[in-house]
């Protein structure tokens, strides 16, 4: 099913029946947010570009694994020419399309305004005289106006999880941005140690690394890498004789992401390969009152998932959620005997804040 619209008539042509045919499929964005996609890289679409555009074709079909859209630029002068964009969804191809429609018409609207201003202005009637034949004057070249570079979009989507993809773009410059994040969170660890839960704190430091093409679509590029400082503590493991272990922790790990899904402006979704080193501090008492400590040292790996929700472009909120297999530590009497010893496999959760940089 193939949805159309027809945009306003353009001011000024006779016998000319719209600027602007917008032709999609269904489930695509509407006409008006083409508009506005336009109209923030700089250019108005109901303008038309002053007197340099004829007409603006946009035509979207969908294509095995995504969508394909052409837009057809007619200029008044010159050569008509059109551009293609394939992306795995609609929106993606109406953001890449409506970038080159606002270069094309910012590029119209100088040529006509060059134009214009090379023409000299005639002189008023009482003004006119007669003059001799002029002489034929050397045909200089202009040269045309200078395009303008694609404009880094200010919202990112994209994903990096599952088999790669080709993707056919016109010739341009590429170009690199990476999104830096500071997240911190506060939850709690249950199962590591038999009858506690462990606060658990984190501070994450994330960096994501984007590639946008000429025509203005973004792809994520390689792994999301993360790096994690989790302070743990205080819990307190009782014994049934009356001995109490009061523990805390510090460690600190890397974690290797796929993105599931990410938009600078809306959810983002992270699977995890999380490393971690650290020690734990363990203060024994026995009923006396007597107590002794010491340090162990810990490692785990395991896997994570990680949510976030941009609120805008700066701030979003997130959650952590894991299952880690840790190194096994103990506590003991001041006879040797066993008071408790940690388990292999634990999980957690937390949940916080963070800011883009």
């Amino acid at each position: 099913m193939i949805v159309r619209a027809n945009a306003d008539h353009h001011r000024g042509v006779t016998g000319f029946e719209g600027f602007l045919q917008y032709d999609v499929a269904a489930g695509c964005p509407p006409e008006v947010e083409f508009r506005q996609a336009v109209e923030r890289r700089g250019a108005e679409i109901a303008s038309g570009g002053g007197d340099g555009l004829r007409s603006v074709g946009v035509t979207i079909r969908p294509v095995p694994g995504g969508f394909s859209g052409e837009v057809r630029i007619e200029p008044r002068q010159g050569t008509p020419g059109a551009r293609a964009v394939r992306a795995a969804s609609c929106a993606e191809v109406v953001d890449g399309l409506a970038l080159v429609t606002a270069i094309a018409l910012r590029d119209a609207e100088t040529a006509a305004r060059d134009e214009a201003l090379s023409k000299p202005p005639e002189p008023a009637p009482s003004q006119q005289v007669a003059s001799p034949e002029p002489a034929p004057s050397k045909a200089v070249d202009t040269p045309p106006p200078k395009a303008h570079e694609p404009e880094a979009p200010l919202r990112l989507r994209g994903t990096n999880f599952g088999a790669a993809r080709s993707e056919r773009v016109p010739a341009g410059t590429l170009r690199f941005e990476s999104v830096r994040t500071a997240t911190l969170l506060a939850g709690a660890v249950v199962g590591w140690v038999p009858g506690v839960v462990l606060p658990r704190y984190e501070l994450s430091l994330k960096a994501t690394n984007f590639v946008i093409s000429p025509s203005g679509i973004t792809h994520l590029v390689g792994q999301t890498i993360a790096v994690r400082w989790t302070l743990l503590g205080y819990g307190t493991h009782r014994s049934a004789d009356d001995y109490e272990t009061r523990m805390n922790g510090l460690l600190a790990g890397v974690s290797s992401c796929s993105a599931l899904t990410y938009d600078s402006e809306g959810w983002q979704a992270f699977l995890c390969g999380d490393f971690a080193m650290g020690v734990m501090h363990l203060d024994v008492r026995d009923p006396a009152g007597e107590h002794r400590t010491r340090e162990v040292g810990v490692g785990k790996a395991g896997l994570s998932a990680d949510f976030s929700y941009a609120f805008n472009r700066f701030l979003f909120a997130s959650a952590h959620l894991g299952g880690e297999m840790a190194l096994e530590f103990r506590a003991e009497r001041p006879d040797g005997s066993t008071l408790f010893e940690s388990n292999l496999f634990h999980g957690y959760a937390a949940g916080g804040l963070g800011v883009r940089f």
